[in-house]
């Protein structure tokens, strides 16, 4: 059965291997317009902008490989802008969809990460009036702005509010390889809720070969990525070349990492 991991005590004890490493330096929306590994997200967020023929690139580098499941699926305006971005941490990416003028709901069952967005990155989006100087940590979850909702939650036991809700955009930013492997099937489906018909799914996942069952973060494959979110139309995909793991990776019997990343449509 499935048991949330003690996320909590990474964050306290500053165990937050994903950070740094394999998410924040590979960062398929930080860093859209100037890293070439994130032409796939990039070009696709451009478009939809307007209800253009949407044209999966071709080619990203010599070191990528690109498979295009469909090159002239038509992007909608995404007029409403709503994005989802469950297990969130404190990723830059919640920025800079905001920035893209999406209302960002975002959620995170740690109160840790969503404090580091609200001091960090995303301060400036967070009203005056909710700061005290006469406490540390006067911030209260959830925390609703215009622009931002920040909700600390387990996945599975959302608040109705939140779970009766549909966006046209779910970014699952890696999120998938932090649930053992018992837990992505139902994790999987509720993606498909929150995502409204017509919608879109941006997910990045990481390879580790000789990880097994070990994690967080877990080993995810292309071939379970199709198996769990075959209700979803495969739109473009975009797979790295296998890279050197993080040094810290070595001694867990992984060497080698490879992201995928995907457009799936509903």
């Amino acid at each position: 059965m499935y048991s949330l991991y003690d996320w909590k005590r990474c964050w306290q004890t500053g165990h937050t291997p994903w950070r740094g490493e394999l998410l924040t330096s590979d960062n398929p929306l930080l860093s859209l317009y100037r890293d070439h590994r994130t032409k796939l997200f990039g070009q696709f967020l451009i478009q939809s902008k307007s209800p253009v023929e949407y044209q999966s690139p071709r080619a990203i580098s010599t070191s990528t490989a690109l498979s295009s499941c469909s090159s002239s699926d038509t992007t909608p305006s995404l007029a409403l802008r709503r994005a989802f971005v469950p297990l969130c941490g404190d990723s830059p990416a919640i920025r800079y969809l905001v920035d893209e003028g999406f209302s960002v709901t975002a959620v995170d069952f740690v109160e840790e990460p969503l404090l580091s967005l609200i001091h960090g990155s995303c301060r400036d989006l967070i009203p005056d009036a909710l700061f005290s100087t006469e406490s540390s940590n006067p911030i209260s979850f959830p925390l609703l702005t215009p622009n931002l909702s920040l909700i600390q939650s387990d996945i599975f036991n959302l608040p109705s509010a939140v779970s009766d809700e549909a966006y046209n955009l779910v970014y699952d930013r890696a999120a998938l390889i932090a649930l053992p492997q018992e837990a992505r099937i139902r994790y999987a489906s509720l993606l498909a809720n929150f995502t409204m018909l017509g919608g879109y799914l941006l997910l990045e996942v990481a390879d580790m070969p000789g990880r097994g069952d070990a994690g967080p973060p877990y080993s995810v494959s292309r071939d379970e990525v199709f198996q769990l979110f075959a209700q979803f139309s495969p739109i473009a995909e975009e797979t790295a070349l296998p890279a050197l793991a993080p040094e810290h990776f070595h001694k867990r019997g992984v060497t080698q990492m490879t992201f995928h990343r995907f457009i799936f449509r509903k």
